[in-house]
């Protein structure tokens, strides 16, 4: 096989909804990490 593969690089508007979709779900859960490594034991009263 002397031919390489090639990959187009495009990102279409539902690969970047879909990116932007996942990024802001990340972000909910990182900040309650963030709440319950501040609040301790309080978590649950500080969420």
């Amino acid at each position: 096989m002397s031919e390489e593969a090639r990959l187009k690089r495009e990102i279409g508007w539902f690969s970047s909804f879909a990116m932007g979709y996942g990024d802001v779900g990340a972000d909910i859960f990182i900040a309650l990490g963030i709440v319950a490594l501040y609040a301790g034991g309080a978590a649950p009263l500080a969420s």
